[in-house]
């Protein structure tokens, strides 16, 4: 495989190859703004081959608010976060290259948290102060709102619920996408 650009997947489930410059994009919805008292998940499937330099997005609906599910920049690291007027997060654990994994940031309203799940493991951040997360950006999976930070990779499936997740719900998503 490449370090970059264009590759070779050899298909044995549907998937996105992304690299270089694609994405997919999903026009601005109410239903994929949260206001200040709204829980979500965004949950993310990927794989991917490459340290990526940047913070190249996964799945991002943010502009000057909004949420994001980020490749770190330089590491192996995935970070969940979420900026209603004030970044909170991140919360990053690590995903080794060629494995499947499943990224899921959960903001649970009512527990005051922000949740960065990665294959079912569990890390915090606290949410005191929710604000609102709703903007008129686009919804990109594989890339920042404004069409820069592309993300190099599989992408398997995405998922936006308009509720907090428990962890025995992202644990089913685990064992059905047969994530590591």
């Amino acid at each position: 495989r490449a370090s970059s650009g264009k590759k070779t997947v050899v298909v044995n489930q549907s998937c996105w190859s992304l690299s270089t410059d694609d994405y997919l994009e999903v026009a601005d919805n109410d239903l994929l703004d949260f206001g200040a008292s709204d829980s979500l998940t965004a949950l993310v499937v990927l794989r991917r081959w490459v340290t990526l330099a940047g913070n190249a997005r996964y799945v991002s609906k943010r502009a000057t608010v909004g949420y994001t599910i980020t490749a770190s920049g330089g590491s192996t690291a995935i970070e969940t976060n979420i900026n209603d007027g004030t970044w909170k997060g991140p919360v990053t654990q690590t995903l080794d290259l060629g494995v499947l994994g499943v990224a899921a940031l959960v903001r649970d309203i009512a527990g005051g948290n922000i949740h960065g799940y990665l294959n079912g493991s569990l890390r915090s951040s606290p949410d005191a102060s929710p604000g609102s997360l709703a903007s008129s950006t686009v919804l990109r999976v594989g890339a920042e709102g404004g069409g820069s930070l592309y993300a190099d990779g599989e992408i398997y499936a995405v998922y936006i619920f308009r509720k907090a997740l428990t962890a025995a719900e992202i644990a089913a998503g685990v064992r059905y996408w047969n994530a590591a």
